[in-house]
């Protein structure tokens, strides 16, 4: 397990899930790219109220799935939102898509 996951998250929805561990991991990938995507957009457009809801949804499944980092950086994302601080946002979003790669790579080598 890299460093973008935590190896004791991904064992306890191992026991949790059983095989159904590759089903939630094979759904997190697919929905990854569209999410990463919309919060770049929303980003782009400065539009806080869309931002803040993509952080939100990425929030719990990366948590979920041990990506702490990610899902760091995604909270503050969100907070910032409600601020439109983009001033803070503006170099917080490409940590996230960064962060999303990594955690992509981490969860494929065990999917």
């Amino acid at each position: 397990m890299t460093k973008a996951l935590d190896s004791a998250a991904i064992d306890l929805l191992r026991q949790e899930l059983g095989e159904d561990l590759s089903l939630f991991i094979e759904t997190y990938l697919q929905l990854l790219p569209g999410r990463i995507h919309a919060i770049e957009e929303s980003v782009r457009a400065r539009d806080a109220k869309q931002l803040g809801a993509q952080a939100h949804t990425l929030k719990s499944s990366s948590l979920q799935l041990g990506a702490h980092e990610l899902a760091r950086c995604v909270i503050e994302l969100e907070r910032l939102s409600q601020q439109e601080a983009w001033a803070e946002i503006d170099p917080l979003a490409p940590r996230v898509v960064a962060l999303a790669h990594a955690t992509r790579e981490a969860l494929e080598s065990i999917a």
